[in-house]
């Protein structure tokens, strides 16, 4: 720690907000920093000159003495600003973290997989070559296929719905959906699709 990250600590210190580990922080700086120790005590001074003053009777403080002493004040480092406000509204700054964290995991999201994906309950009749799922002619799939980053190529039958996305679809003469068939380009429908399928992971 030097002198300049030193200084919003010691007002914490005088103003009581600072924390155990601040605290222990901030001596092992002053153990070694003779001219902090120096500007401590003079703060200290000060302080208790204004609450001797504060409480004298008939004390008055003259005009806008509270501007310039406060204009007069360092400002606070962007960090320690931060930690003040996190300290003050921790629920807050749960949730801030919290949507930082989906933010994330949203962003991954719109980025997709550079790998294809098949799912499937029923998956033994299916042929992969390639980047390229085959329903091979005279074969069934019994439920639901989807197909993420690849091509599909049906030439069987799918009894249940198909999904496609961003991929490619070909459909034979022979082929036969029981279900649904959607495709979903890298779009805005894209990403709504993957945060469904992100949140019904947690549903289960």
């Amino acid at each position: 720690m030097d002198c300049r990250e030193a200084y919003p600590l010691m007002h914490e210190y005088l103003d009581g907000t600072l924390d155990d580990n601040g605290k222990r922080t901030l001596g092992r700086h002053l153990s070694g920093c003779p001219s902090c120790r120096d500007r401590l005590e003079s703060l200290e001074r000060t302080e208790a000159y204004l609450c001797m003053v504060a409480l004298e009777p008939g004390a008055h403080l003259s005009d806008g003495f509270t501007e310039r002493v406060m204009a007069a004040l360092p400002e606070p480092g962007r960090m320690a600003r931060f930690k003040r406000w996190m300290r003050r509204h921790p629920a807050a700054s749960v949730a801030a973290v919290f949507a930082l964290l989906m933010m994330g995991s949203f962003l991954s999201l719109w980025e997709g997989s550079e790998y294809m994906v098949l799912k499937g309950t029923d998956l033994d009749e299916v042929v992969i070559e390639g980047n390229t799922v085959i329903v091979p002619e005279g074969a069934t799939v019994h439920g639901d296929l989807l197909v993420e980053n690849g091509s599909i190529k049906v030439d069987g039958k799918v009894e249940g719905n198909l999904i496609v996305v961003d991929g490619n679809l070909q459909l034979a003469s022979t082929a036969s959906i029981a279900g649904q068939v959607t495709r979903i380009d890298q779009t805005i429908e894209g990403i709504w699709f993957r945060i469904k399928q992100f949140f019904s992971g947690f549903a289960r």
